[in-house]
């Protein structure tokens, strides 16, 4: 006789609260991952270094403080995709 094919309901709920704890752990790697990546983002964001248009007559933003702040962001994608 053939063996029926597996149907979740057949635990009597184990399958979805076993899901709903691997959403939430999951949910939780998630944030550890990409907190530190999106603390940095908002970072950069808020400095007016980076983003400001500067005064006319007025010196722009030195170049290696630029590739300097590329280079962390690099690092901390770089750190999550591992």
């Amino acid at each position: 006789m053939p063996s029926k094919p597996f149907q979740p309901r057949d635990f009597n709920g184990w399958v979805p609260q076993y899901a709903e704890q691997m959403a939430i752990i999951a949910n939780a790697r998630f944030h550890e991952l990409l907190g530190p990546l999106k603390f940095l983002v908002e970072t950069q964001a808020e400095d007016e270094g980076l983003w400001s248009v500067p005064a006319e007559g007025t010196q722009r933003i030195a170049e290696a403080y630029l590739q300097q702040e590329l280079r962390k962001l690099h690092a901390a994608i770089e750190k999550v995709i591992e």
